[in-house]
């Protein structure tokens, strides 16, 4: 299933995800998942009421609080939904890559995420965000109102690959409420990266950015107090999961998405590079290629800053195009 929604920005935070009732069903099952993997709301209750206090705008703990009552769970449970990335980033994969094309960089990305029962392509969400003077569409699903994937046209594409260091992890702002308030904020490409890279965060992670213009695209390679920008070469900039621009020193025995990571960063970088992806049904062809997908891929998708434009495809089948 793959379901579009509309988040009126206009509205006070209370009242932006009205109607997001209409998924109840599926935001409690996610939740539900989320809440069983990290070991019950019960033994770390206190401790999501403090990291929220000192962590979370307010203006999105509104949100959350707001989604909360929709779909019938507990505000705990549903900051803890938002929160999943930070907590079990490990679970991730992901492959992603950017190209010039005549009309400004193509920016295409797989999830992979692995979830019971392949939740998170049965419940794929398109989020409209309208109503402020810097909209965007963002990939996510039910109950998720921070950013994994997204574009706004004339601005930026962005989406977030997995990675993990040796740093220790200080308690900061989660990286997709970062992303989500640099898609509300952010006016250019250039602000976007700077603020990727230089804001403090609660964990490490690869962000692929792309502009509007040829050569605006560039990994941001983080730990929660590092960075590090890798620039692109030929026109071709491709991310999984492993650093190629910081020495995080971290040995993974182990790993299997590490274990996959230059495997599908070699074979991406080949396609795209033999091949010139300029179309979207190209990009997706690399996507789909079968030593770059995952059997954990759960959303395949390409974006194009310059239009706005984005297009998911689903393992399970089906899919939506938006702005195209």
């Amino acid at each position: 299933m793959l379901g579009t929604f509309s988040v009126n920005l206009a509205n006070a935070p209370a009242q932006r995800w009205q109607g997001i009732g209409a998924w109840a069903a599926e935001a409690r099952t996610l939740a539900e998942s989320y809440v069983r993997d990290l070991g019950g709301l019960e033994l770390f209750g206190d401790l999501v009421d403090a990291y929220r206090a000192a962590y979370v705008p307010t203006d999105f703990g509104a949100e959350i609080d707001a989604i909360a009552d929709e779909v019938g769970i507990s505000s705990n449970a549903s900051l803890v939904a938002n929160l999943y990335y930070d907590a079990m980033h490990a679970v991730l994969g992901c492959t992603a890559f950017a190209i010039d094309t005549p009309d400004g960089p193509l920016h295409a990305r797989n999830l992979d995420w692995w979830t019971e029962r392949r939740m998170l392509s049965e419940h794929t969400l398109l989020c409209d965000f309208r109503g402020a003077p810097t909209p965007y569409r963002s990939v996510g699903w039910p109950g998720f109102m921070g950013v994994f994937t997204g574009v706004a046209e004339g601005r930026f594409a962005v989406s977030l690959n997995a990675v993990i260091s040796a740093e220790p992890k200080p308690l900061a702002l989660p990286v997709t409420l970062l992303l989500r308030k640099v898609f509300d904020e952010a006016r250019s490409y250039e602000e976007a990266v700077m603020t990727l890279a230089e804001t403090p965060i609660a964990s490490d992670c690869l962000l692929l950015v792309t502009g509007t213009k040829a050569g605006e695209m560039v990994v941001i390679e983080r730990t929660s107090t590092r960075s590090a920008l890798r620039a692109p070469a030929n026109g071709l900039v491709v991310v999984t999961n492993d650093y190629r621009a910081i020495d995080d020193g971290f040995e993974r025995p182990g790993d299997a998405l590490a274990a996959t990571s230059c495997g599908r960063f070699d074979r991406a970088t080949h396609l795209a590079s033999s091949s010139t992806p300029t179309t979207f049904d190209a990009a997706f062809e690399i996507l789909l290629d079968d030593k770059v997908r995952m059997d954990i891929t759960v959303q395949s998708v390409v974006m194009h800053a310059a239009s706005g434009a984005c297009e998911v495809r689903l393992p399970t089948g089906g899919g939506v195009v938006a702005g195209r």
